[in-house]
């Protein structure tokens, strides 16, 4: 788990903000869900072509959080989140809670799904894993 340049990742203690996180470890991935982001946000005139950018960008961001889940099952990242409140102590995500969230990652909050009186999880970061 490296940049593209090959030097290796500087991981703070807390831990990276998601965003520039998943950026730095799943470029490829990242860029795709940011293309794609960036292709809706024009907003085609075409309701087909519309509905086709939404489904490049689910799309994107499925492959996105897969990749996650592949980092974190390995051991290579841990997912942080403080529950309920963004003065909350961060804690760990298990890999197992991804399939049950909503991500944004540009806010850097998540929904859990399922429920709207359910906590949000703000300030998600990637801090490095025990097997990095």
């Amino acid at each position: 788990m490296a940049k593209a340049d090959n030097d290796p990742i500087t991981w703070p203690d807390a831990g990276l903000p998601i965003d520039e996180a998943l950026a730095l470890v799943l470029p490829a991935l990242w860029a795709a869900w940011a293309d794609a982001r960036d292709a809706l946000a024009r907003r085609p005139d075409d309701p087909a072509a519309l509905n086709e950018l939404r489904f490049a960008a689910n799309k994107a961001m499925r492959e996105l959080q897969a990749g996650l889940l592949q980092l974190m099952e390995r051991g290579e990242v841990e997912l942080l989140a403080r529950l309920g409140s963004p003065l909350a102590d961060p804690k760990p995500v298990p890999a197992v809670a991804l399939e049950f969230l909503y991500i944004d990652l540009l806010s850097r909050i998540a929904l859990q799904r399922g429920g709207r009186d359910l906590p949000k999880l703000y300030d998600l970061r990637l801090r490095q894993g025990a097997r990095y």
